[in-house]
């Protein structure tokens, strides 16, 4: 049950940044080797609309995942680790018995309910501290550009072969 606890803020936090993501970048000549800017990122992550656009999405989403079934996926997983186990001269932990219309709602349990509300209200200060990743990235640039030179010099130097660009 620890697993599926994980998941569901997972995947919801990997849907937070699809606003940043949606943007159109603006086209330039030289787009593909132009460096990227931080700090367009940094003040989108930090927008409270965007933050409370974000939120609202997640508690939806948290929602709907919570009633996904999820029997079909136990009994696949489980075959699977039997499978592997055999494959590897193992034995496989016992089998989880999980209804075959289960949803993720029924295997958490009562706390369930408040899933989808409690990652919603941590989704901002989840964003404040992607943004704060990208400004630790930004500052990181120039350390950044001059190891991936050392790379390439050390790259190039020991085999002759690789290209060049």
């Amino acid at each position: 049950m620890s697993a599926i606890r994980l998941a569901l803020p997972f995947a919801t936090l990997a849907l937070i940044g699809t606003p940043v993501l949606a943007q159109e970048a603006a086209p330039t000549d030289d787009s593909a080797t132009a460096p990227f800017d931080c700090s367009g990122v940094v003040t989108t992550l930090r927008d409270p609309q965007v933050q409370a656009t974000a939120t609202a999405a997640a508690a939806i989403l948290g929602e709907l995942l919570l009633d996904v079934p999820v029997g079909p996926l136990v009994a696949v997983m489980d075959d699977t680790v039997g499978r592997l186990a055999d494959e590897a001269g193992t034995q496989a932990p016992a089998r989880t018995e999980v209804a075959p219309d289960a949803t993720f709602r029924d295997l958490v349990g009562p706390q369930g309910d408040r899933m989808a509300t409690e990652l919603a209200t941590r989704v901002p200060q989840a964003m404040d501290a992607a943004a704060e990743v990208a400004v630790a990235v930004e500052k990181a640039k120039p350390a950044l550009g001059k190891l991936a030179a050392k790379m390439k010099r050390a790259l190039t130097a020991n085999f002759p072969s690789l290209p060049r660009d």
